[in-house]
């Protein structure tokens, strides 16, 4: 899969946003943040996207439909 087609605008915080989740994915994702960004792996951020069902504030792996992908330093 293409993930440059995930590539958000740049009115979003995210660099990928709406990703399908599979561990293909994430690591195609995490290569492109360290290329871009000329950054180590450890300032790439996954948020996961989808149902809710115990908590409002977050979505955990396991409910995730999607991941955004964030470049994010500590």
């Amino acid at each position: 899969m293409d993930i440059w087609k995930y590539w958000s605008p740049e009115k979003y915080s995210s660099f990928l946003k709406g990703v399908p989740l599979s561990e293909e994915n994430m690591e195609k994702a995490k290569a492109l943040g360290e290329a871009v960004f000329r950054t180590p792996r450890k300032n790439i951020r996954i948020k996961y996207r989808g149902p809710r069902p115990t908590n409002t504030n977050h979505t955990l792996k396991e409910h995730a439909s999607a991941f955004d992908a964030y470049f994010w330093t500590r």
